[in-house]
């Protein structure tokens, strides 16, 4: 019991005391989108560049993020866990099939029947918290700028991608 206490209460720790950012997802082959009672969920900041294309599935990669003009960066990459600093952002991920980062919230749980709504939604951008390890966790989902479960409205812009580096 006291196990299952302890993942509880890192989630909420997390939540309650990292920084919140919102990603934008991008498109997942639909015929995979929903698999039970979850979507899952693939992010644009999650997609390897192509310096570190030849990173080996489960290597580990941090994505430097900075706040600049209102909304969050992907500034950069890097396969070197980052100084632990109050003033830097990042987000901790591990490679895993086709190049993408696996960042431990490309799962959404959502009540049965509901997924074709994550599915058919042409924007959808996921709030979360990022604490100062770089572990994310799930506030809410929103599509085309409305609250999954509450309705209300996305007041934040999306994480941007940089463009990647040559």
């Amino acid at each position: 019991m006291a196990i299952l206490l302890s993942f509880v209460g890192v989630r909420e720790y997390r939540l309650e005391t990292g920084t919140v950012v919102v990603l934008k997802t991008v498109p997942v082959d639909p015929r995979s989108l929903l698999q039970g009672d979850y979507a899952i969920l693939r992010y644009e900041i999650g997609k390897l560049p192509p310096y570190l294309g030849r990173s080996d599935l489960g290597d580990t990669v941090y994505v430097m993020l900075d706040k600049r003009d209102g909304g969050w960066r992907a500034v950069s990459y890097q396969i070197w866990k980052p100084e632990t600093r109050t003033d830097q952002l990042f987000m901790k991920g591990s490679v895993g099939p086709g190049d993408w980062l696996d960042f431990g919230i490309d799962t959404y749980f959502v009540p049965e029947g509901t997924g074709m709504e994550i599915q058919t939604s042409r924007n959808v951008n996921v709030k979360v918290a990022i604490d100062h390890n770089g572990k994310a966790a799930i506030i809410d989902v929103y599509l085309d700028g409305e609250s999954f479960t509450t309705g209300e409205r996305l007041d934040t812009p999306a994480v941007i991608v940089p463009t990647p580096e040559r």
